[in-house]
């Protein structure tokens, strides 16, 4: 997800729409989301457009929604957002997430944490899980809350037992940490664990890293391989160069020879983390290891590599892959 482009985390359309009393428009606003669901831009619009105009909280949201994606109307975060918080002001946990992360991110113009945190509040008051580690991390730097490493991790492992998988991957790195409670491996690894078998790309990445290095586990090398692979294959940069750069090591002998399979396959890796690269560093670094090793390469090997990395599509994450124990 870019910085600067919203996301509905953890939360379903279908879902959405029980968070709401029923009102009187109940019927005709899940019409329009059984049109918004079925890709029926046009007819969601048309239904929910009237119905958001004239004051419907759920039409609200929903409009905001197709604002954020693009879908029936031109994407534009701005208007988005202005919907969201137009639906907020009326009580839906749901827009108030939104709003809040609206906030957080700067899309209704100025990045504003006092009013991120407003909503992230109103939102956490009403019971709704996704906002309660977001609105965690804003306590663990102090953004327009008093810092409290305490707080962010009652937050987010609050969040964590409820289910949300994004808080349980969080609440696994503060017990790594150490951050607002004491250090516990065996508990990082199980709550990154847990998140890692939804199929999460970044906690499947960090728990493989676990295992690499026996931290709050034992030490398994074959299982960290199989996790980094996994989370590479979904198109998560970091994995992707994780990958590529221990190929690139299993590659090279002592004798300083190089293993042509293992370098071509290193050399795809390295590629596709550039092309998918989270953050600037991440694609010099896997640019220039791709550009290191491309003379290495036979014409007709590398003429192979290239057309697999032209292929190459992301894959859908691997859920229940590998199960530490329990939380």
């Amino acid at each position: 997800m870019s910085p600067k482009t919203l996301n509905l985390t953890g939360v379903v359309l279908l879902l959405a729409v029980a968070l709401w009393s029923p009102t009187s428009h109940a019927a005709t606003v899940e019409e329009g989301l059984a049109a918004l669901n079925a890709q029926n831009y046009g007819e969601a619009i048309k239904i929910l457009r009237p119905l958001a105009d004239g004051g419907d909280p759920q039409a609200q949201y929903f409009v905001g929604t197709m604002y954020r994606d693009g879908k029936g109307l031109p994407q534009d975060q701005k208007v988005s957002c202005e919907w969201f918080e137009k639906s907020a002001e009326q009580g839906p946990p749901p827009a108030m997430h939104m709003t809040g992360l609206c906030y957080r991110l700067g899309l209704p113009g100025a990045v504003d944490n006092a009013k991120a945190a407003f909503w992230l509040k109103k939102a956490v008051e009403r019971g709704y899980v996704p906002s309660m580690c977001v609105l965690g991390d804003l306590y663990a730097t102090g953004s327009g809350v008093e810092k409290s490493p305490e707080r962010t991790f009652e937050l987010c492992q609050q969040s964590a037992k409820a289910g949300d998988p994004g808080a349980q991957y969080k609440l696994g790195l503060l017990y790594m940490s150490g951050f607002g409670t004491e250090q516990n491996p065996t508990q990082a690894a199980n709550w990154v664990g847990t998140a890692a078998i939804t199929g999460d790309a970044a906690a499947q990445l960090t728990l493989g890293e676990f295992y690499w290095n026996g931290f709050g586990l034992e030490q398994d090398r074959n299982k960290a391989y199989v996790l980094f692979k996994a989370s590479g294959d979904q198109g998560f940069g970091p994995a992707l160069l994780h990958v590529g750069k221990l190929l690139l090591n299993e590659a090279q002998s002592l004798d300083g020879s190089m293993d042509g399979t293992k370098i071509a396959s290193a050399y795809v890796w390295l590629t596709l983390a550039d092309i998918n690269a989270a953050n600037a560093a991440n694609r010099e670094e896997a640019k220039s290891l791709a550009d290191r090793i491309r003379p290495a390469l036979q014409k007709e090997i590398l003429d192979e590599a290239q057309g697999i990395v032209d292929a190459w599509r992301p894959k859908p994450p691997q859920t229940q892959l590998i199960k530490p124990a329990a939380p």
